[in-house]
């Protein structure tokens, strides 16, 4: 029987006092009590955070931001007290108070994982500070133990167990596993051990890690947060029960409703004298459920797209066209009937989004239809197959998109309204007449808002900001992957416009597609034209001036959310620290050096990007990556270091505020254009042959091989050495070097900025000497360098060869000698090759021999004695198949071999020395057939060959007249 409350129906008085009323509330069940039912039942949480080295990267920065979102909402649960540890091969207690959660945006990765040290930090607090009490643990691991036996870290997690049901009243624990490589078992098994029901949660990426540790929040519904059941309907009295009937239910410290039947405006409940009434507006379970359903059957929709234009690059008749048009003309009414369907189940809040999705990918499946229908009435022209393919790919990456961006909106519900209450909070203190005094200069030169003539002081009154205008173009992977991805084509220095304006413009500035160029890769549209006649469809929120400062760090979230996303719900802590850093790396390239609106602007942009750095407490993160940089290989890599312009840029930044010292500006060049080389590098991809490469590279060839000759001469070439150089590797240098000059200019001179006292000037210097024959002028270690590059030019692969010891940098290894290495063991390698192939050979011409022979002997007994003891491989097989299928005179007992084969017995005695069972394949019978089908009769054909008889009428007219064979539309097979 589920527990029960009774309330009754009053007047509204305050919310606010309600929380601290239902402590009193105890909920029998039964004839007992549950742990959280007893009044003033304290509860504690730990949460254990993976900081060991392979956290690195993004991942690490999406841990941090659940870890604050989760600890937020534990507080606002009513936790006593939360004790965060963050682990390597030692714990790490950050000291956090009651709603203060940046000691943990200022940790950094590094170490080795030990479990151990976990056990003993939780055991250590069970028997201190929590024991007696209810306590939740959250642990979150991306890998396994490396600091002893797996075994060993079992066998203490079956003794923990016991441990906290001896020293705690009740324990709860969630286990989450970010990456297929962390310990499956392990977090299972912890997500059994506490006394109440948790859970193993596995994260598949880093953009699901707030989301997956939101979701622990919003598990603990029901022994934390009080969510409650509202399980009847307009009633004067009404009844509350456990959402999942859980007796953990008893003891409230907030209180969410639910309701799955009729709307209820309000609810009112009574405690003792007093009573309290709060409007509500939620999404029952049931429209959640519709929802991943809805995304689900999309998907779904998709997938059978692609599946079904797929097929007209393997067939591209008249007939798979039209199969084609019939099925996608069938996923478009799907489609049409879940978008009524989803309309009609989704929330009021919800439902534009929900249209504006559904219509997108109706709008792309009918024009992927119109592709076919075309095909169908023009024919099927070149490449038009692939095209069709391609759209039907973007249809899916569509959806995949939505379902990517509706979980980051759900998760950022309230962003807007916290947004807008410290914005206000920093209005009411604000005295106009004073800011406008005091930043007069800074108004003069921003000017008034293009679009709703307000100057500075007028903006911020009325809780706007100034921002700089931008052009960017958007691809998919920017919400996907990440921001990184935004590309900065160009920077507005005419004007300036509020964030409040623009988003007026973007709301009533037309179709939405139209205005702001989507996603896609190519194509931007504009949300307005500037002063200058510029295109405009972006803005970053200048952080200048005092107050106004504080409103732009607030409105930034929702800006970049709407920037990266489409959505200002979209947004998330990575696009603050990557954002403004892209802008202020295209303002380095871009802005005009010597101007004063340009140095102006320069100046207010790196302005923004501090007080960023400085919001974000990103001090330790750029500190301690810049320094990983330097001595770790495995810290340049593409998954670590996404943009090498945000890296220099946070590193400038770091240099402004303070916090980084000079570096060795000549050191990191090379480390930078070594990474960047292989970014930008033409590689040789997933089908290159290492081995085909190398000898074409060093010129070497299998006849020389054959003949002893390449060993003699010089092992190395000189990269620079026309006369030495093989046409493949200068193929090699030319595309390297002229990708890597290309990028240099782009890129490289944006190290000039972490000079003492570099300006726009020296950034936009003349960049002739930023060359790769300037940063290599050795021949031996350029090529050295292009050559791992091209083999391992993969993002994966290059993290294998540093983990695996095999990685060696072009500036401080043996060039010459690896080179010389890598020659002899790729001429070694095919010397081995040819030897192996020179013994295939040989087996086949003696199989050949055999065959013949055996094929030519009249004598039939004295074949089954050829065949005698033999042992019979494939090879072996298929030349005296072919053997028979030559010699077709009857005068050398084709059938009597052939049954020879099949049986492998011949007058009562076995023939082959092995067992094999085997049945020659489809086309070696027919061919067999038709090169002695007038040996026997067609009766005599089917008697032979029971087994056949259905294939063997098949190749004899209808009519029982003569032969006529027919050719063979059969496709080849094995033996």
């Amino acid at each position: 029987m589920a527990p029960a409350v009774s309330v009754t129906k009053l007047a509204a008085t305050d919310w606010g006092s309600l929380g601290q009323k239902l402590l009193d509330i105890q909920v029998a069940i039964g004839d007992s009590k549950t742990a959280y039912g007893k009044v003033g039942a304290e509860r504690h949480a730990i949460v254990l955070l993976d900081k060991s080295g392979s956290m690195s990267g993004s991942a690490f920065e999406q841990a941090k931001d659940g870890c604050e979102a989760l600890l937020k909402q534990l507080w606002e649960a009513g936790i006593e007290s939360i004790h965060f540890g963050a682990y390597d091969d030692k714990v790490q207690e950050v000291p956090l108070t009651k709603g203060d959660t940046y000691p943990i945006g200022r940790l950094n990765v590094g170490g080795m994982t030990d479990f151990l040290a976990c056990f003993d930090y939780i055991e250590r607090l069970c028997a201190s500070a929590c024991a007696g009490k209810s306590l939740l643990i959250v642990w979150l691991t991306d890998g396994c133990h490396t600091r002893g036996s797996d075994s060993e870290v079992h066998r203490r997690m079956e003794k923990f167990n016991g441990f906290v049901k001896e020293t705690l009243t009740s324990c709860q624990i969630f286990a989450l596993g970010f990456t297929p490589a962390h310990d499956h078992r392990l977090m299972a098994g912890l997500a059994a051990a506490g006394t109440e029901e948790g859970a193993f949660i596995y994260i598949a990426s880093a953009s699901d890690m707030r989301g997956a540790l939101k979701k622990v929040a919003g598990q603990l519904g029901s022994g934390l947060a009080a969510l409650l059941h509202l399980a009847s309907g307009k009633w004067q009295r009404l009844t509350l029960e456990p959402l999942d009937s859980a007796a953990g239910c008893a003891t409230f410290r907030a209180m969410a409703l639910y309701n799955p039947a009729d709307p209820i405006e309000s609810l009112v409940v009574q405690m003792g004298d007093s009573t309290a009434e709060r409007c509500v507006d939620v999404t029952s379970a049931e429209t959640a459920g519709a929802e991943a359903a809805s995304e689900l059957v999309v998907a779904q929709i998709c997938a059978d797209a692609v599946a079904a234009t797929q097929l007209l690059s393997q067939n591209q008749d008249e007939v798979t066209i039209e199969a084609t048009q019939a099925r996608l003309e069938e996923l478009g009414a799907s489609l049409e009937m879940e978008r009524s369907r989803a309309l009609k189940d989704a929330p009021r809040r919800q439902k534009q989004r929900v249209h504006a999705r559904l219509v997108e990918l109706r709008a792309t499946l009918d024009s992927l239809l119109a592709q076919v229908v075309a095909a169908k009435k023009q024919g099927l022209r070149s490449g038009q197959a692939a095209q069709i393919s391609s759209m039907a790919y973007d249809l899916r990456g569509s959806a995949r998109l939505a379902r990517a961006l509706n979980k980051r909106v759900l998760e950022n519900v309230d962003l807007l309204d916290d947004v807008q209450g410290k914005v206000d909070e920093v209005v009411r203190t604000l005295d106009v007449d004073h800011f406008r005094a005091e930043y007069a200069e800074l108004t003069d030169v921003l000017g008034r808002c293009m679009l709703s003539a307000r100057d500075l002081a007028d903006a911020a009154a009325e809780g706007a900001c100034f921002c700089v205008m931008l052009y960017v173009q958007r691809p998919r992977a920017a919400v996907v992957v990440g921001p990184h991805m935004i590309q900065v084509r160009s920077i507005i220095t005419s004007a300036f416009a509020t964030d409040d304006a623009f988003f007026e413009a973007v709301q009533y500035g037309g179709n939405e597609q139209a205005i702001h160029g989507g996603f896609s890769r190519d194509a931007s549209g504009n949300v307005f034209v500037g002063a200058a006649r510029e295109q405009v469809n972006a803005i970053l929120p200048l952080c200048i001036g005092g107050p106004h400062g504080a409103i732009a760090l607030q409105r930034m979230r929702e800006v970049l959310g709407w920037v990266v996303t489409l959505d200002p719900l979209g947004f998330t802590g990575e696009q603050a620290r990557v954002v403004p850093f892209l802008v202020l790396a295209a303002a380095a390239q871009q802005l005009p050096p010597g101007t004063e609106r340009g140095e102006a602007v320069w100046k207010m942009l790196q302005e923004t990007c501090l007080a960023v750095y400085y919001r974000y407490t990103m001090k330790d993160q750029v500190v301690a990556g810049v320094t990983a940089y330097l001595d770790d290989p495995a810290a340049r890599t593409l998954d670590v270091v996404p943009s090498t312009a945000v890296f220099l840029m946070q590193a400038h930044v770091a240099q402004l505020a303070g916090d980084l010292g000079d570096l060795p500006l000549e050191e990191l060049m090379k480390l930078v254009a070594e990474e960047e080389a292989r970014r930008v590098q033409p590689g040789g991809g997933d089908s290159v042959n290492e081995d085909s490469f190398l000898l074409e590279v060093f010129g070497v060839t299998s006849e020389s091989i054959l003949e002893g000759a390449p060993r003699a001469g010089k092992p190395t070439p000189n990269a620079w050495d026309d006369d030495t150089l093989t046409p493949a590797a200068k193929k090699l240098v030319s595309a390297a070097t002229d990708a890597f000059d290309k990028w240099a200019t782009l890129t490289l001179r944006l190290l000039r900025l972490l000079s003492p006292g570099a300006g726009l000037r020296e950034v936009q210097a003349p960049t002739g000497e930023l060359t790769f024959r300037r940063l290599f002028p050795e021949g031996r270690r350029a090529f050295w360098l292009l050559y791992q590059n091209y083999l391992h030019q993969k993002n994966p692969v290059r993290r294998q060869e540093i983990a695996a010891g095999r990685y060696l940098s072009p500036f401080t290894a043996d060039c010459e000698a690896e080179i010389k290495r890598a020659r002899e063991d790729v001429i070694f390698r095919e010397e081995r090759r040819l030897a192996n192939a020179g013994t295939r050979m040989a087996t086949e011409m003696e199989h050949r021999r055999f065959a013949a022979a055996f094929a030519r002997e009249p004598d039939v007994t004295k074949a089954g004695r050829m065949l005698r003891g033999t042992y019979w491989g494939d090879g072996r097989v298929a030349c005296v198949m072919r053997a028979l299928q030559s010699h077709v005179s009857p005068a050398v007992e084709p059938i009597a071999k052939w049954r020879m084969l099949t049986s492998g017995q011949y007058a009562g005695e076995r023939l082959f020395g092995d067992a094999r069972d085997w049945k020659p394949s489809r086309i070696n019978f027919r061919r067999f057939w038709k090169a002695h089908s007038g040996v026997l009769t067609r009766e005599e054909w089917e008697a032979e060959f029971p087994d056949r008889v259905d294939r063997i009428a098949n190749w004899y007219p209808a009519n029982g007249g003569e032969l006529e064979p027919v050719e063979s539309r059969e496709a080849g097979g094995g033996i």
